[in-house]
């Protein structure tokens, strides 16, 4: 035997070993099955559905030209993207928002980004027709909690209200604004 047809014999044997482990890997019912597409449904991703669309703000004294424009981030149906442009006192802003779903924690995550520097970091959960994310900063006393709960109103539209706390106080209401669908 040749050295170099120990080679493709060794060839051979390592191929027909990886083939019968595939073999094995697919016909095992036990073994963990691949995740589904991106773009298959998922009932806890398609709830974000409910931000789909692009939306203002319905307020006279905040007729800032606010638009919020959410949709899919491409190639799949996980992350809800919003792009927001608005009007303020120094000039046009703009933010950045992904709303995503955690399967292990079955928590929603609330990513904000301002062009202004801010970033704004949530948890949520459905709750009733709308929503309800909380977030948390410092300990002890001066510890800040804050909740933003989003509630639909009228048919195309919905409700946000921000509320904080500081420590073990009171929940204090921050504002309250309605969002009107412009656009799906």
């Amino acid at each position: 035997m040749t050295p170099n047809s120990k080679v493709v014999i060794g060839m051979r044997f390592v191929a027909r070993c990886t083939w019968a482990a595939s073999l094995l890997l697919v016909s095992n019912p036990g073994q963990a099955q691949p995740s589904p597409s991106p773009s298959t449904a998922s009932a806890p991703h398609e709830l974000l559905s409910f931000f789909e669309g692009t939306w203002t703000i319905v307020d006279p004294k905040r007729e800032d030209g606010f638009r919020e424009t959410c949709g899919w981030l491409a190639q799949g149906r996980r992350h809800m993207v919003c792009r927001t442009y608005w009007q303020s006192p120094t000039g046009p802003r703009e933010g950045l928002s992904v709303i995503s779903y955690d399967a292990a924690s079955g928590e929603y995550h609330y990513h904000g980004f301002r062009s202004g520097g801010a970033v704004v970091n949530q948890r949520g959960r459905p709750k009733g027709a709308g929503w309800q994310f909380t977030s948390e900063r410092g300990d002890g006393p001066g510890r800040v909690q804050t909740r933003v709960t989003i509630e639909p109103a009228a048919e195309g539209s919905f409700r946000l209200l921000e509320e904080s706390a500081t420590g073990d106080g009171p929940w204090t209401a921050g504002g309250q604004v309605l969002y009107k669908r412009v656009s799906p």
